[in-house]
């Protein structure tokens, strides 16, 4: 019978349990030629870090932008043509972080100071389409306060 020793307990193959062997007791050769060491078993990581946390642009930020903003602010119209009111283009990074007439938008490390999270947690964006979900705005709102990165 073949056993597995791993931390914290000696697993047959029938799923027995047996206690780990102290530091003082050995396993014979027979033993040894039938048992494998495994590593020490890694617990799942549970809580906030469970899942990658970290919110990208690229990935996270700009789709949003696409749906709720682009039509106003960077988006073509029907002409083909390209519409930026306020002179706030949000189909680039370096766009969305030059901000618009009125200045910046995004105020990195500082959601509560950034002008686009009142936009959209007030309702006031976009002006036209569906509203942002709670989940949209916290997604935005964790960007910025992670230093609103190109990423």
């Amino acid at each position: 019978m073949m056993r597995i020793l791993g931390a914290g307990t000696v697993i047959t193959l029938a799923m027995t349990v047996v206690p780990q062997l102290s530091q003082t007791e050995t396993l014979s050769a027979a033993e040894r030629s039938h048992t494998t060491l495994l590593p020490r078993p890694t617990r799942p990581i549970v809580g906030p870090h469970a899942q990658d946390t970290t919110v990208s642009f690229a990935r996270d930020i700009a789709p949003i932008l696409e749906r709720s903003c682009y039509q106003c602010h960077g988006g073509e119209d029907e002409d083909g043509l390209q519409t930026v009111e306020l002179e706030l283009n949000m189909t680039t990074y370096e766009g969305l972080m030059a901000g618009s007439v009125d200045g910046t938008v995004v105020e990195p490390g500082k959601p509560d100071e950034s002008y686009i999270i009142d936009m959209v947690v007030n309702g006031d964006m976009p002006e036209e389409g569906e509203p942002l979900t709670p989940e949209e705005i916290d997604i935005i709102r964790r960007w910025i306060a992670a230093g609103a990165l190109n990423n």
